[in-house]
């Protein structure tokens, strides 16, 4: 009976093994295309192929890459659609005013000037600006 360690091994040596003959068949091919084009003439733009860069480049993002293009198809498809702004970094007039001048906008958490305000029973109403 095999033990774990073995087969680990085994499974290595195999890997190894395809790597190796996966190196061998693609010289071979390469090998066997150059010389079909060396024998016909043909170029790249015959092949339908550009001009080859030096460098393989990555992939463009696969699924994300493809699910934002299909995005920008169908908003293209739709008619162009106005983005809504966020508020978010805007100045804004205060809302609300404290007995010793503070300022509030009404946005965010309450200051402590506020939640004592309410805890003496006031309202809101009551510190609006007017």
């Amino acid at each position: 009976m095999s033990t774990y360690r073995d087969i680990q091994v085994q499974i290595e040596e195999l890997q190894r093994k395809a790597a190796q003959a996966r190196k061998e068949e693609t010289a071979s091919a390469i090998r066997d295309i150059k010389k079909k084009i060396a024998e016909l003439g043909l170029t790249a733009a015959d092949l339908g192929l550009a001009a080859a860069p030096a460098v393989r480049a990555p992939k463009a993002g696969g699924k994300i890459a493809a699910r934002i293009a299909a995005k920008a198809a169908s908003a293209e498809a739709k008619g162009a659609r106005k983005k809504r702004r966020s508020t978010a970094g805007r100045k804004v007039a205060p809302k609300y005013q404290g007995p010793a001048g503070e300022l509030w906008t009404g946005r965010g958490r309450q200051p402590n000037w506020v939640v004592a305000e309410l805890g003496n029973g006031r309202s809101l109403d009551d510190l609006l600006i007017k």
